[in-house]
């Protein structure tokens, strides 16, 4: 089998359009010349996505990264597979929220994190001993494990990891 033809088999549609034939073959030549960097540059609505998760498929991983929240949605419809992690800007500060009512939450980007040591929170300051041990910004108590991500990145894989 050739690169092109591994490569069309990790199609997710059931259908695939000229464009989508034309990318690629374009990253199957890339990849068989040796070239390490291959960026695609493609029109709206031309079909990237697919082309994307196809890659991913084939390369057994990846990432796919986008600042739209309407494309991070299309993913998670279009592609059962796909798994988001997004930023703490999206989950409620348990701490920070205690008394309000819905619609008045602080969330994780605004809330300062005031949990004791003891709590097991994914998003509080480790404290070893005299220093403090920081990773990212610690200040936020986020109840996902997926504090500290940028947002719009997906992996493709296990829907029970965020990385």
């Amino acid at each position: 089998m050739s690169t092109y033809e591994d490569i069309l088999s990790c199609f997710p549609m059931d259908h695939i359009r000229p464009e989508q034939v034309q990318m690629l073959k374009g990253v199957a030549d890339a990849l068989d010349e040796g070239k390490k960097y291959i960026l695609i540059e493609a029109p709206t609505g031309c079909g990237k996505s697919p082309v994307a998760i196809a890659l991913c498929r084939y390369f057994q991983g990846g990432y796919i990264c986008t600042d739209q929240i309407s494309l991070q949605k299309q993913y998670l419809r279009d592609f059962k597979y796909a798994v988001q992690a997004i930023g703490r800007s999206n989950f409620v500060c348990k701490q920070a929220s205690i008394g309000k009512r819905p619609g008045e939450e602080v969330y994780c980007d605004r809330g300062t994190c005031t949990f004791d040591n003891d709590f097991g929170c994914p998003g509080r300051p480790i404290v070893n001993k005299e220093e403090l041990i920081t990773e990212g910004d610690p200040r936020f108590a986020a109840i996902s494990a997926s504090r500290g991500t940028v947002a719009g990145n997906f992996q493709y894989g296990k829907r029970s990891k965020i990385v």
